[in-house]
């Protein structure tokens, strides 16, 4: 057979040894996984390997398996012959080995064909070098009349790739300028299988192609005895060469449409992984579609605004005059290349009706009945910028009315609503609604089941050295525990308090609520959590409801403030516990309780502190005591249970649901003051 530059392959026919053959699956790198990992590269080396499957050689005692008969004799292979089942499948698996580290990430290969890629020439040398030495080490050699070196742009299974996208190659276009329509089932198969390959190059190809794939209706191709034969419905095998289908004006028209669109392609951009992407959809009764976009930057030496044509729609974004040709050329190029657009430009510029919904103004593509100039999709990058980024970043409606007065396309609104969206500016600089409705779902249902604790600061330095106070709360009874200590307190010395204070009383928790920072958040108290068999739960930053000892802090500063205006050097010693004592004595307004009356059987209070205990007890002996102490608690939980639900109902109705996050996702955190 004849292969490349006029030379000559010499094949034999292995189908019945093929048959007997059991396949080798090793599977060959898909165009796609192919051309995405050249993605964004900006420096080409392509290197064929010389004789390809000839340079590995056949075992001894399997080369009688290649034998055949020919005028001159009888012969069998020494080195791997083309025609093998396995053949492809084996020198793939050759060929990656080669490659190395070097596979999917600087270089790829098809067969014999490897494809060097990188960013820089340092990189593109050390690359060259590393497969040159794997090469050499296993005796692979490479033609040199078949290499390309350090290039900007490389022809490879047929499309044309560089740092500008993916191109279909020249020469595959003219060669599909020529091609004649087919007359027969097997030429239309072949002719739609080439089409099929630039598919990615054709926006709207199944409904372009139906005339010519609904001549295929009625016919499948079945294997058989290792062979591939055409059955039509009722299963009665046929020749496709000797089968002709029938030609009308549809079948030439999707076929001089789809060569036409092969000859005159676009440039496929390379995807950026960093920008978000944008997908349209579209079904009818034929077929099935979808595009990938994305917002790419602007061509160099076209700004925003010079971008714009003229009319109302330039002049309400107070652009300069649309008279550049290059800012021509581009819009131009654009409505040509856009699938909405482009059909109807071309429409118009063959021929045109008075009742024509579009119509050519200057060659800018304007709607007839309200002047609204159609929005190519890669000019939307820069009619977006001048609307939305350059006015001031208004919210969706302003910039959707803004656009909508001046511009058409379809989904307009959609596309101004991705824009928005996405914008990093407005994500970072205005009020959004914020996320993450209250739970309620682990509140505490006995005393000390769940505490948290905080650390106060900002008070003045005691006598003894104390500035600082270490508050835990518990999340049922509402009790506050005050414990001064030095603001520079360890995180060895907060669980030290936090055992003192909680556990020397017999108490349990079985969650501890801390503030998110490192001191009380850290190891040495997830090993106190672990210790007491609870969870440390840290608390979100800047979010009083995940931690409500931070609420009692409030109330804590308050009270404090007000009791030590004239003992500010002993607050720590004689202030701060008879705040703890007035706050653990006065009833919560949540339960209705005091939190001495919620965690102890019964406590005095300032009545029982001037009159007799027994007197004003209500109750006497222990068992009435305890069933009262009983009752208190399921009115405290029924209280609580109320509140929260009250407070839940409130929070949800200025919040949104928490959005499913993923790993991988971006997200703004709020930082505030901290680093």
């Amino acid at each position: 057979m004849v292969k490349q530059q006029s030379k000559w392959r010499f094949c034999v026919d292995y189908r019945n040894l093929n048959t007997e053959t059991i396949p080798d699956r090793y599977p060959l790198p898909t165009i796609d996984s192919i051309f995405h990992t050249l993605c964004g590269k900006k420096i080409f080396s392509s290197l064929d390997a010389i004789r390809g499957y000839h340079q590995i050689g056949v075992r001894e005692e399997d080369r009688w398996k290649t034998a055949f008969v020919c005028h001159r004799g009888l012969f069998q292979y020494k080195r791997i012959p083309f025609g093998l089942r396995n053949a492809p499948s084996f020198f793939q698996r050759f060929m990656d080995k080669v490659l190395g580290p070097l596979r999917w990430n600087q270089a790829v290969v098809y067969i014999d064909d490897a494809v060097v890629a990188t960013d820089t020439m340092d990189e593109h040398l050390a690359a060259l070098k590393q497969l040159f030495d794997s090469a050499e080490a296993v005796g692979l050699k490479f033609s040199p009349a078949k290499c390309t070196f350090a290039v900007p742009s490389l022809v490879l299974l047929g499309r044309k790739v560089s740092g500008a996208g993916v191109a279909i190659w020249k020469d595959r276009a003219q060669a599909v300028e020529h091609l004649p329509r087919p007359t027969t089932l097997q030429d239309l198969y072949h002719t739609l299988g080439l089409f099929g390959y630039y598919r990615a190059f054709i926006p709207r190809f199944a409904a372009l192609a139906s005339p010519l794939t609904g001549l295929l209706k009625g016919w499948r191709y079945e294997c058989a005895d290792g062979q591939s034969r055409l059955v039509n419905t009722e299963g009665k095998a046929v020749t496709a060469s000797k089968v002709p289908i029938p030609w009308d004006t549809a079948q030439q028209t999707s076929f001089d449409t789809l060569k036409r669109a092969i000859t005159h392609p676009p440039v496929l951009a390379h995807p950026d992984p960093a920008k978000p992407y944008i997908l349209y959809t579209d079904a009818s009764k034929d077929a099935l579609g979808a595009i990938l976009h994305q917002v790419h930057a602007e061509p160099a030496g076209v700004t925003v605004t010079d971008a714009i044509p003229d009319g109302p729609a330039l002049h309400a974004m107070s652009a300069p005059e649309f008279s550049s040709d290059l800012v021509r050329r581009h819009w131009e190029a654009w409505l040509a290349a856009d699938p909405h657009f482009g059909p109807i430009l071309r429409r118009l510029q063959a021929t045109s009706t008075p009742d024509d919904e579009w119509i050519l103004k200057q060659g800018v593509l304007t709607r007839r009945l309200d002047d609204r100039v159609a929005l190519p999709e890669a000019a939307v990058p820069f009619v977006m910028r001048a609307l939305h980024d350059d006015r001031g970043h208004f919210g969706f409606t302003k910039t959707f009315l803004a656009a909508k007065r001046h511009f058409w396309r379809p989904s307009l609104s959609s596309m101004v609503r991705a824009w928005v969206k996405h914008c990093g500016v407005c994500q970072q600089t205005k009020q959004v609604p914020k996320v993450g409705e209250l739970d309620i779902s682990k509140d505490s249902s006995f005393p000390f089941e769940a505490v948290s604790f905080d650390l106060m600061y900002g008070f003045p330095r005691a006598q003894s050295g104390n500035d600082a106070v270490l508050a835990i709360h518990d999340l049922f009874s509402r009790m506050i525990l005050l414990t001064p200590c030095h603001k520079d307190i360890t995180a060895e010395g907060i669980a030290a308090l936090v055992a003192d204070r909680v556990l020397r009383f017999g108490w349990r928790p079985k969650r501890l609520v801390a503030d998110s920072e490192s001191r009380v958040s850290g190891s040495v108290m997830a090993s106190l959590a672990t210790s007491l068999g609870a969870t440390l739960t840290p608390s979100s930053p800047y979010h009083q409801q995940a931690n409500a000892v931070e609420r009692a802090i409030q109330t804590v500063q308050t009270v404090l403030r007000a009791m030590a205006v004239d003992s500010k050097a002993y607050w720590d010693k004689r202030i701060l516990p008879a705040v703890e004592l007035a706050i653990n004595s006065t009833p919560s307004l949540t339960t209705g309780f005091r939190p001495f009356d919620l965690v102890f059987l019964s406590h005095p209070d300032v009545v029982h502190a001037v009159f007799d205990d027994r007197e004003h007890s209500g109750v006497h002996s222990f068992d009435e005591r305890l069933a009262a102490a009983s009752e208190r608690l399921k009115d405290a939980w029924s209280a609580i249970d109320i509140a929260r639900k009250d407070q839940k109902r409130r929070y949800d109705s200025r919040r949104a649901a928490l959005p499913a996050l993923k790993t991988g996702m971006r997200v703004f955190v709020r930082l505030k003051d901290r680093p």
